[in-house]
């Protein structure tokens, strides 16, 4: 049952910038709030690189090498995966 679980959350760990931008994505109010910064900062970036960043730190995860180009998120082309 340990390794289930283990697996489960290392592949949740590897997907959480994808996420946590799916939920913001399906959250109408964060929506706003997300295009309104965007806007202000006059496009994606430093944002995504910041949420992105801000989570590793949250959650206290190191990035990897890999990359994942195929987000569900429609508001990113592309994420680092994530490990303990």
């Amino acid at each position: 049952m340990n390794n289930f679980f283990e697996k489960v959350l290392k592949q949740f760990d590897e997907q959480i910038i994808d996420a946590v931008f799916l939920f913001i994505q399906h959250d109408r109010n964060l929506m706003r709030e997300y295009l309104d910064m965007l806007a202000n900062a006059g496009s994606r970036f430093p944002a995504n690189p910041n949420l992105a960043k801000t989570i590793c730190e949250h959650y206290g995860l190191k990035t990897t090498d890999e990359r994942c180009n195929e987000p569900k998120s429609l508001l990113i082309q592309s994420y680092e995966k994530l490990k303990k």
